[in-house]
């Protein structure tokens, strides 16, 4: 699957006499922590050297620090290389953030992308706690500023939805019925 999904981003089959462009792939899977950040930035800055034609962050996960989250955001912004987030299964909270950073988004069949607002993790099996509505505002501010830097119209359209407590209606009214 993933290599169809080289295909599809990349245009298709080189010519004969073109030599096959390199693509980097950069696993995201499992917990979002802080030493992912520097891996991820350490991917970008190699593929961007190499001269490869893109890096594929192949992102599986249920989310993470927020920190770590924020760099890799940061990270993919300033890549001077094309990125791309291929959803394998979840995107969830940090890894929505890591996504929406991405160039292109391409989702697995029966992949999953949000659940965005932040949670502080208690004691080991207990439930995790709603945070302050500071902490809150702040993550909005950076799914909102990174919105508009990539995907401007239709991401900043749904974060206004999702504030707004609408975004389950309009997606129903949108996606096909079975």
């Amino acid at each position: 699957m993933l290599g169809l999904a080289v295909v599809l981003i990349l245009g298709g089959p080189t010519r004969a006499q073109s030599p096959r462009p390199v693509v980097y792939l950069a696993p995201i899977d499992g917990i979002i922590d802080l030493g992912l950040a520097p891996f991820v930035r350490r991917v970008l800055d190699e593929a961007a050297a190499a001269g490869a034609a893109a890096v594929i962050l192949e992102i599986n996960t249920f989310g993470g620090r927020v920190d770590a989250a924020v760099l890799i955001r940061d990270a993919l912004l300033g890549s001077r290389i094309r990125t791309v987030a291929f959803v394998n299964k979840r995107a969830i909270s940090a890894g929505a953030l890591i996504s929406l950073a991405a160039e292109r988004i391409v989702m697995a069949d029966g992949g999953t992308i949000g659940a965005a607002t932040p949670v502080e993790l208690g004691a080991p099996g207990a439930p995790a706690q709603p945070v302050a509505e500071k902490t809150v505002s702040y993550m909005r501010k950076e799914f909102r500023a990174t919105a508009e830097s990539r995907k401007a119209e239709l991401a900043a359209m749904v974060t206004q939805l999702e504030e707004s407590g609408r975004l389950g209606r309009w997606l129903a009214r949108r996606l096909p019925r079975p």
